[in-house]
């Protein structure tokens, strides 16, 4: 099945404004380990930052961008 592109845009818009609501250090993670498809080491490397910490905020940014993504598809309007 083909995604329609009224939907795929839709998506897009809503990604993009819910990414704006997450704190620039958990959108920037989220960026590198999804956008980009870096392993957690790399972005490790890529951030200057711990292992541990990449991995911290990942699992906090997943977790604000779900009540946002909620939130954006509730304001979406079409």
């Amino acid at each position: 099945m083909v995604p329609d592109v009224g939907e795929r845009t839709l998506t897009v818009h809503v990604l993009k404004k819910a990414m704006a609501e997450l704190t620039p250090p958990h959108r920037e993670v989220l960026v590198h380990r999804y956008y980009l498809d870096r392993s957690v080491g790399e972005t490790a490397a890529a951030l200057k930052l711990p292992i541990g910490t990449v991995k911290s905020r990942t699992s906090h940014s997943l977790r604000a961008l779900r009540p946002a993504l909620i939130s954006q598809e509730a304001h979406t309007h079409w």
